[in-house]
């Protein structure tokens, strides 16, 4: 919807920025795994929500003319969704007990995720239904109803890194030299060994 009332794409623009996006995030699924395998889920979390929280920001600086930082911003954000995939399964499965209680578990979890995909949108239609018309001025951005929510829920990705931070990693490695690691390995390499 914000694509297409506020910013003025086409469906076949919103194709090309889907279709990026879809092939990156399938991409890094492989190599998120091996990073998950080596760092543990912790770090890799830690950079998917720095990732997120840098895309939702970007918005207000989105517009018609500037399809290409769209287009750049929606096909990245394929990195975040796909390490989500490994490092978010792997956390939860590592905090659940190993027991016959663990199915349980795992269908509170999804039932939970299913409960917040429904009201999400809900809140989201509430919400844009009260804020028809609003617009505030920032640093000489004009932000409207839209691109107001999704630096609220970059925000809000910010402060999930409180939660992260709560984590107990999957496995003993600290931040610090997780984060060192991941400068020494040229994360570009690892693309062509996510295949093997």
């Amino acid at each position: 919807m914000f694509f297409i009332e506020e910013i003025g794409l086409s469906f076949a623009q919103i194709g090309w920025y889907v279709t990026g996006h879809n092939l990156l995030m399938l991409a890094v699924l492989r190599p998120g795994g091996r990073m998950v395998d080596r760092f543990g889920a912790k770090p890799v979390l830690i950079v998917t929500v720095i990732l997120y929280a840098t895309f939702y920001l970007s918005f207000p600086f989105f517009t018609a003319s500037r399809f290409w930082f769209i287009l750049l911003a929606w096909t990245i954000v394929g990195i975040p969704d796909g390490l989500y995939w490994v490092a978010g399964t792997a956390t939860l499965y590592h905090a659940l007990p190993r027991g016959p209680e663990r199915a349980g578990y795992l269908a509170v979890a999804q039932g939970i995720t299913m409960v917040g995909m429904g009201i999400g949108p809900l809140l989201v239609r509430g919400y844009l239904a009260w804020a028809e018309g609003l617009q505030v001025t920032l640093w000489g951005l004009t932000l409207e109803r839209f691109r107001l929510l999704y630096v609220f829920v970059g925000m809000l990705m910010l402060l999930t890194l409180v939660a992260v931070a709560r984590l107990r990693n999957t496995r003993s490695v600290h931040f610090g030299d997780a984060f060192a690691a991941l400068l020494r390995a040229r994360l570009f390499r690892l693309l062509p060994l996510s295949w093997r």
